[in-house]
């Protein structure tokens, strides 16, 4: 075996070490997600009973809460909008 072909037979296993720590990496980042998710859903949760006790500025904080961990959360996101322009919770100027 010469030279050449050390160094060659080197980069697949390399590679592959390289690809398991992206894959981990990959799945890690998305368990964290889905967790991220979760809370998000924990948290809207929240605000749904709050709301029903009117509990408003405790919906609204749990709502703001909700929009954080999940900018896609188009429920939360109505709410949030419906509060704000209502000024159901939200908190006030003095």
């Amino acid at each position: 075996m010469n030279q050449s072909d050390s160094n060659t037979a080197l980069v697949p296993v390399q590679s592959s070490a390289i690809a398991i720590r992206g894959s981990a990496s990959l799945a890690k980042r998305g368990l964290g997600e889905l967790q991220l998710l979760e809370s998000a859903e924990a948290w809207f949760e929240k605000a749904k009973k709050a709301k029903g006790e009117e509990r408003l500025e405790e919906s609204f904080e749990c709502l703001q809460h909700t929009v954080a961990l999940n900018p896609q959360h188009t429920e939360a996101m109505e709410w949030l909008g419906v509060a704000y322009q209502g000024g159901y919770g939200v908190p006030r100027e003095t």
